[in-house]
């Protein structure tokens, strides 16, 4: 039996085009903030990044589970502007934060599971692979923003080293903690969000890859537009 696939028509040839993915997400934003009249659940930035989460996680009823402090939204956004870093847990975390906005602010990124020496390491210490990659990472947190949306292990462990970081300035600038699951990452989430230490969460057991790139590219996104406006002025 064969198989046809229709192809879609180009606009140019007179047919239906397809949806514009800009419009759609314009569109989606649009019906998000009708959703959430004023006042909001979050303000200013945070409403931003907030937004970006509910679009891409298709779920209205995301927002009364995130966890977005003003304070951590605005230092995460300045550390984007002078080029900060961005450590992602994950391929997947990785592969869905924009390059072309991370190249944009003159910052880098690299995920810290393909890291060398991640799997020996692991097998040495007889650990997981997502703990070894965040203990070999040690020397890369300094003013970074550290991503993480893969194995709540790794949260944990970034936790745990955390406490051992005498020095403020060896310290991540954000952690974004969004691990998914039901064996423990709402319990990583909710020691991330009792922690001193500047986050963004989503709390309970929803998160994953997909939120987390979404919630660094909503911060790089804003980080961009401020910097063009002041250098406008």
């Amino acid at each position: 039996m064969q198989i046809r696939i229709a192809s879609m028509t180009s606009p140019l040839e007179g047919g239906r085009s397809r949806p514009n993915p800009d419009s759609a997400r314009s569109r989606s934003f649009a019906a998000i903030d009708r959703e959430f009249p004023e006042p909001r659940p979050f303000r200013g930035h945070a409403w931003e990044v907030a937004r970006h989460l509910i679009h891409v996680g298709g779920d209205l009823t995301l927002a009364r589970d995130l966890a977005l402090p003003e304070a951590a939204v605005e230092k995460g956004v300045k550390a984007l502007k002078m080029g900060a870093p961005i450590l992602a847990d994950t391929r997947m975390v990785r592969a869905g934060i924009a390059d072309r906005r991370v190249k944009a602010l003159g910052g880098t990124i690299e995920c810290l599971r393909t890291q060398p020496g991640v799997t020996s390491a692991a097998i040495r210490a007889g650990i997981p692979r997502s703990r070894a990659a965040m203990f070999l990472a040690e020397p890369k947190y300094m003013g970074a923003i550290v991503v993480l949306g893969g194995a709540p292990a790794s949260l944990l462990t970034l936790m745990e080293m955390m406490d051992d970081m005498f020095s403020l300035t060896s310290r991540p600038t954000l952690i974004i903690g969004m691990p998914a699951g039901f064996a423990d990452a709402a319990e990583a989430k909710a020691l991330l969000e009792a922690s001193p230490w500047t986050m963004l969460t989503v709390r309970g057991s929803k998160g994953g890859p997909a939120l987390a790139a979404a919630a660094a590219n909503a911060l790089m996104e804003i980080a961009l537009r401020e910097r063009e406006r002041e250098g406008s002025l």
